[in-house]
């Protein structure tokens, strides 16, 4: 059950599907929308070397950039409240300046889900690996998240990538037990070297998926974990991803690598990420 969802709001091209998931999963749950745009103007006027004589110039693409991102925002903030309000949903609205990270965890310690794009929340042409955004947010604490892309669709399928570890479990359990779609079913995929180990953690997971009610098939797969996970999804016709921080390890050597950043990249559907 969920009560409280924290929705970032930047003017991004994922914005109107975040706002049908967004009013989709306050009207199911009965949830307060928590509203939140973040102007970074110490980034946003962050414009590199400026040449001499070239102080008006710079200061133009500096004004330029927060006009923008306040333009973007508040176009984006009234979509929503247009909405949020024919739906008779209750929410907030907070516009802030100063560090996304900071102002997002500050909100976050109060809402039970974390709504954000798939691209990056902070896409403005000037955030450098806006995609790492997402795993940096996961492990600094601000979790669960439900990132989406820029098509709305129903979720009725759900993959679960699990190999046994305490972090995937977690996210397992939250995914399960938030019951954010609770009439979907259920893949478990665990890709592990070992067919034997796999089909020993396969049965539990799926046992704990039932008790709350969920149909649950599984499979096991081996191989690049990006690729596996990414072309199972497709073949059960996934709606939603679920990975925990332990996956982004296993997808990646490095939080921040290109393997991981790709499954965020390549993945057309959302992805629900906790730890």
């Amino acid at each position: 059950m969920m009560k409280r969802i924290l929705v970032g709001i930047s003017g991004t091209p994922a914005t109107p599907c975040k706002i049908e998931y967004a009013i989709e999963l306050a009207k199911r749950h009965g949830a307060k929308l928590d509203m939140l745009s973040v102007i970074d103007v110490d980034r946003l006027a962050h414009v590199g070397p400026v040449p001499i004589g070239g102080t008006h110039f710079a200061d133009r693409i500096r004004d330029d950039r927060i006009r923008h991102s306040y333009e973007n925002a508040e176009k984006a903030i009234a979509a929503f409240k247009v909405k949020a309000d024919a739906a008779g949903i209750d929410y907030t609205h907070v516009t802030a300046e100063g560090d996304p990270f900071e102002l997002l965890a500050a909100h976050w310690r109060y809402n039970d889900l974390c709504l954000l794009g798939l691209r990056g929340w902070f896409d403005y042409g000037i955030v450098p690996d806006p995609h790492g955004v997402l795993i940096r947010l996961t492990k600094g604490g601000i979790r669960p998240i439900l990132a989406v892309a820029e098509t709305y669709r129903e979720v009725r399928t759900a993959v679960i990538a699990y190999n046994g570890s305490k972090e995937a479990a977690s996210a397992m359990k939250r995914f399960v037990r938030l019951r954010i779609w609770p009439d979907m079913s259920l893949h478990v995929l665990c890709l592990d070297p070992s067919k034997e180990r796999a089909e020993g953690l396969l049965g539990p997971a799926a046992d704990y998926c039932r008790a709350y009610g969920y149909p649950v098939t599984t499979s096991h797969d081996t191989g690049d974990p990006a690729e596996c996970i990414l072309r199972h999804a497709q073949e059960v016709s996934a709606d939603v991803l679920v990975l925990g921080s332990s996956y982004h390890r296993a997808l990646l050597q490095s939080v921040f690598s290109d393997t991981a950043l790709s499954v965020i990249q390549q993945s057309n559907i959302p992805i629900f990420m906790d730890s």
